[in-house]
């Protein structure tokens, strides 16, 4: 599991979004993948960013962008078809009220899925980045 985080987190996009967080102009995310790794640790849920370039400072708030950057496209990607799949009951739910059937048993229904598609995404936990 952790060596397929670790090859999502190797990409352009969350490269470019890396470089965005560290608050760096005239870094391209191909330099930062090429000056970096990610590697999961053995036997636990973890990844090492690292990065090397011209100075601690800048190293630093790169790989630190990169560790958020991955966090929040991770989260993204955990959260997005829970968020489809609600924002669809809720539009279904919309066309019920429209046509005068939110009393019926289909509406109740749809509106308790649609509650419990609400707690999970509220109960989805982002990851941690140290």
């Amino acid at each position: 599991m952790a060596q397929t985080q670790a090859a999502i987190a190797r990409t352009q996009e969350v490269a470019q979004q890396a470089i965005k967080r560290a608050g760096l102009n005239g870094v391209f995310p191909y330099e930062l993948l090429n000056s970096s790794t990610v590697t999961p640790e053995s036997n636990a849920d973890i990844l090492r960013f690292s990065v090397e370039t011209d100075g601690p400072i800048k190293a630093a708030r790169l790989a630190n962008g990169y560790a958020e950057a991955f966090a929040a496209n991770k989260y993204r990607l955990d959260t997005s078809s829970l968020s489809r799949a609600r924002e669809e009951l809720d539009n279904r739910l919309g066309e019920l009220r429209a046509t005068g059937q939110a009393k019926t048993q289909v509406y109740t229904d749809l509106a308790g899925q649609a509650q419990k598609l609400r707690t999970v995404e509220l109960l989805q936990t982002r990851a941690t980045v140290i």
